[in-house]
C-alpha cells in the first residue's frame, strides 16, 4: 500500500510541476539539484564518519591497493 501511496503522490507532484510556468519548472529543477547535492554529501560525510570511528576502534586496518584488489577479487 505504501508503493502506491507514493506512486499517487509522484503524480500529484509531477501534475503540479506541469502547471508551473518554464522559469519555474528551471528554478524548481535548480532546488532538487541542489537537494540531493547536500543529501549526497550528507551521506557521505556519515559514512566517513563512521569509517573513521570503525578504523579508530581498530576494525579495520590501512592496506594498500595490491591487497586491497586481492581481498575483493
Amino acid at each position: 500500500m505504501a508503493i502506491m501511496t507514493q506512486q499517487i503522490q509522484l503524480d500529484h507532484v509531477l501534475d503540479s510541476a506541469e502547471a508551473l510556468s518554464f522559469d519555474e519548472k528551471e528554478a524548481l529543477l535548480e532546488i532538487l539539484q541542489k537537494r540531493i547535492l547536500e543529501s549526497r554529501r550528507a551521506h557521505l560525510a556519515k559514512d566517513i564518519h563512521e569509517a573513521d570511528e570503525e578504523f579508530a576502534k581498530g576494525k579495520c586496518s590501512v592496506v594498500d591497493a595490491a591487497t586491497l584488489f586481492k581481498e575483493i577479487s
